[in-house]
């Protein structure tokens, strides 16, 4: 009896989060139906950057980076927008909360041309290790067909897009 109310205790929290993590997954993927950035002004270059529909980090937020300053936040099965300046710059993901995920964010590097529009995807995936769950997570640029494929599953956060700072609006 006391070793089936441990159990209980042990795996209540974990389960909640996951079912968390469904309640949200369930309510984006409802949602999903590309919507396009107005072009970029001249002078700048459009980035799209997506976070993949996923049980695996559902709960957490990542928030997203331009060369140090936040661009804004995603929820999972969502993606934003922002214009930057053309040049090189350093895109990177931070888990908001870490459940599960090292601390270390992931980095992508981008040499943006005016004019253009690029496409950055932030995934989380658990994989097996050695009997346990291992959770990963990535960000890389995709080729627009196959980003532009899969950002008809996801939504637009008009909060993420709403949050960004003067400088990387059009």
């Amino acid at each position: 009896m006391v070793r089936s109310i441990l159990i209980l205790l042990f795996c209540a929290p974990l389960l909640s989060g996951c079912a968390a993590g469904f309640i949200a997954m369930q309510t984006i993927k409802s949602t999903g139906k590309f919507e396009s950035a107005p072009p970029p002004p001249n002078g700048k270059a459009l980035l799209y950057v997506y976070r993949t529909a996923s049980m695996t980090g559902a709960v957490n937020g990542a928030e997203i980076y331009a060369d140090g300053k936040k661009l804004f936040g995603l929820a999972t099965g969502g993606y934003a927008y922002a214009y930057l300046p053309p040049g090189q710059h350093r895109i990177t993901a931070h888990w908001s909360g870490s459940l599960g995920f090292s601390d270390q964010p992931v980095e992508l590097s981008l040499d943006l041309a005016t004019g253009t529009s690029r496409f950055v995807r932030f995934s989380a995936a658990t994989e097996p290790d050695f009997g346990f769950n291992r959770h990963t997570w990535k960000i890389e640029e995709l080729a627009p067909p196959t980003a532009m494929s899969e950002l008809n599953e996801e939504h637009l956060d008009r909060d993420a897009v709403a949050e960004l700072a003067p400088e990387f609006r059009p």
